[in-house]
């Protein structure tokens, strides 16, 4: 015999009555806050929300949902709950036994049924829905801060313990203009910074708060599929894949990003032996874009960062494949103790008055999202800088700048022409001298010059 209780006490079962009268009183879509316009990840839209269903999303964006039924009494004594310290649990069988708030119940009635009394839906939610209702305040990323901090940051503004697996150095670094933000939910800032070193955000049906390498997803994986549950149908199944990835980076010259839209695109290709034979889908590609540069200030054909492109694309690439080849989407019969790998997008225990409880696992199907990583290198936020002639500039010819800021040198030095508009003089060597970058030319000229 199935009981589900909540708060320690006893919650309906569905019966044909009740499912056909609470359609009319359809559970209401607690939809995630709209983020302004800062980093996140495009999760796939939830299923329809049903009675008795737990629903257990991967992602720090996305929370855990669960509507049940209880008679006035019951109503009454899980309300009182409400205000307890810990959260209290929402029992659905041995290892699925969540901790879960509770959200203002719905009065419903129902003449039709058994119980003659008036039926409350009683709406639950996980820890997650309420970091979606904080604010990470002016969270300022600067050049070459590290992934750690930066996780360390979001997951104390979200409020939660987050255990985080290693970042490989080939990552780079956050990258500050696309992932600096003013107040934004930190639940999806954590999905998008996730996404950027190849983890994913889970969070275990003990509350345990994870960021999940691919060794660490794919051990999860492996263990889950050791358990001898019994499965109703579905489970690992082969399907066509791209054959290519394409890792699109953006353009750097001379320490000013392109303004063409330019990309520097790396090709790459699954490990050998990761697919069967005609999974590949030949012609097939997938572009996935990040904001690190590729820099050409040397001059040359391919990028002076080519070696960390070529590691960082490759790690990419890997974990785009790694989520499109270890796939589960199952049923099982009972409610089974599945532990979230990063590898799916969702679990859902369910009840059906029919086939009684139910277990589906549903692998992860987003798109690859915007991957903000950045180098350390030096980035001109403006196409005119203030610097010192490190040598004499003659007119027409080009020489050494240092570029200063409030009156400091940065360290950075670039080659700027000395135009002819000068009348044919030179400029001396630590004269201060005004620069600007003419993207046509891709070059820096200098426009002014002190006369001192």
């Amino acid at each position: 015999m199935i009981t589900l209780t909540y708060a320690d006490t006893p919650l309906l079962l569905e019966t044909p009555e009740i499912r056909k009268f609470v359609r009319a009183a359809r559970p209401p879509a607690l939809r995630a806050p709209r983020w302004k316009a800062g980093p996140h990840v495009a999760w796939p839209s939830p299923p329809a929300a049903r009675i008795n269903s737990l629903f257990w999303p991967t992602g720090a964006r996305r929370w855990a949902t669960f509507f049940g039924l209880a008679e006035t009494a019951a109503a009454l004594q899980i309300i009182a709950r409400a205000g307890d310290e810990e959260p209290p649990r929402l029992k659905l069988a041995p290892g699925v036994e969540p901790a879960m708030r509770l959200l203002p119940p719905q009065p419903i009635g129902c003449r039709e049924c058994e119980c003659g009394s008036p039926l409350w839906l009683i709406p639950l939610v996980d820890e997650r829905y309420f970091w979606n209702r904080r604010q990470a305040g002016e969270l300022i990323v600067a050049r070459g801060d590290s992934w750690s901090d930066l996780f360390t940051e979001l997951a104390t503004a979200a409020g939660c313990d987050l255990q985080q697996d290693s970042i490989s150095a080939a990552y780079l670094h956050p990258d500050p203009a696309s992932m600096s933000a003013t107040y934004e939910n930190p639940a999806a800032l954590l999905d998008a910074a996730a996404a950027a070193v190849g983890q994913c955000i889970t969070v275990s049906l003990d509350g345990e708060v994870r960021s999940l390498a691919s060794e660490t997803s794919q051990a999860l994986r492996e263990a889950n599929l050791a358990e001898d549950w019994p499965r109703l149908s579905g489970g690992e199944e082969d399907f066509a894949v791209p054959e290519k990835a394409t890792i699109a980076f953006r353009t750097l010259r001379h320490f000013v990003p392109s303004l063409r839209n330019e990309r520097y695109l790396y090709e790459q290709t699954p490990p050998e032996g990761m697919f069967p034979a005609g999974s590949l889908l030949a012609g097939a590609v997938e572009r996935i874009d990040s904001t690190a540069y590729a820099d050409f200030t040397g001059g040359d054909s391919t990028p002076d960062n080519d070696a960390e492109l070529t590691a960082l694309a490759a790690l990419i690439a890997a974990d785009y494949y790694a989520r499109q080849r270890y796939r589960t989407d199952a049923l099982y019969a009972g409610f089974i103790p599945w532990r979230l790998s990063g590898y799916d997008d969702y679990v859902a225990w369910t009840f059906d008055d029919q086939r009684g409880p139910l277990t589906s696992v549903h692998s992860d199907s987003r798109e690859p999202t915007l991957l903000r990583q950045q180098s350390d290198r030096t980035i001109f936020d403006t196409t005119i800088k203030k610097g010192v002639a490190d040598e004499l500039l003659t007119a027409g010819g080009t020489g050494d700048v240092s570029i200063y800021e409030n009156g400091s040198a940065t360290g950075d030095t670039v080659a700027a022409r000395l135009n002819w508009m000068h009348g044919g003089q030179s400029v001396a060597a630590d004269t201060e001298v005004l620069l600007q970058y003419f993207h046509e030319e891709q070059a820096w000229v200098v426009i002014g010059a002190s006369c001192e």
